[in-house]
């Protein structure tokens, strides 16, 4: 039986938009000895990607490991080697975004497959169109909800409901595909969303087919917008991260 190494990668990327704010600011009332002190509060955006811990269930399988701390992306770039993936194994991993600031924002994430020398659309590419399906591979939690797939803002081919909206962008040739999933409400503090919950590879797949995921990388990333004057998550993440959601 081929095997294949397979890395995922969780990285955070945490964005605050600044306000002209106007702090301690003091002046003479009238004329008497009375002062008015003026002061505005701005709330902070930050937000949080964890993914728990696992272990192995004994049958080569790895399960969430409860008894330990669950694990954060940062700025940079945190690495989970997962070693050899086989046809039917299951992993635990459910990225977790979390608005961790005081103050409502947007969110997205960005889930960037990299096949490295293998070409993964010929195993789970869509037949007469670019890009691959994701949940051939990623399941449960969000990705597990039903939904559409057709044109959302004047972009065809984007999988949505009325909860999120998943835009893919597919470069076949360089082996890199991009999914880019933007929440339509903005996020109160303290309140988180779960990506998918396992990466799983189907038991029947054969040598030939996992030798297109020889080289396969996951990079997730998550970002934050303070509400402000941007109407939607979409306007938010294309302005304030324009390299990312080009």
């Amino acid at each position: 039986m081929n095997k294949a190494k397979m890395q995922v990668i969780s990285a955070g990327v945490f964005f605050a938009l600044s306000l002209l704010m106007l702090l301690g600011t003091t002046f003479a009332y009238f004329s008497d000895t009375k002062q008015v002190t003026n002061t505005i509060t701005v709330g902070n955006v930050a937000i949080e990607l964890t993914e728990a811990a696992v272990k192995n269930d004994g049958t080569g399988n790895l399960i969430e490991d409860t008894s330990a701390p669950r694990i954060k992306g940062g700025s940079d770039t945190t690495i989970r080697d997962y070693g050899v993936i086989y046809p039917g194994i299951s992993i635990f991993k459910d990225p977790t975004i979390k608005n961790v600031g005081s103050s409502e924002a947007w969110i997205a994430a960005k889930i960037t497959f990299t096949d490295g020398a293998g070409s993964i659309d010929r195993v789970i590419g869509y037949e007469g169109a670019a890009g691959i399906d994701m949940r051939m591979l990623l399941g449960g939690a969000l990705l597990d909800e039903s939904s559409h797939f057709g044109t959302w803002n004047g972009i065809p081919n984007v999988r949505y409901n009325d909860k999120y909206a998943i835009v893919q962008s597919a470069d076949a040739l360089s082996g890199e595909y991009n999914f880019y999933i933007f929440f339509h409400n903005t996020f109160a503090p303290g309140e988180e969303a779960v990506l998918f919950d396992h990466f799983s590879i189907p038991d029947d797949w054969t040598s030939q087919m996992m030798q297109e995921f020889r080289e396969l990388t996951i990079h997730i990333q998550a970002f934050g917008v303070q509400v402000f004057d941007l109407d939607s998550c979409y306007e938010a993440m294309t302005k304030a991260f324009a390299t990312h959601f080009n």
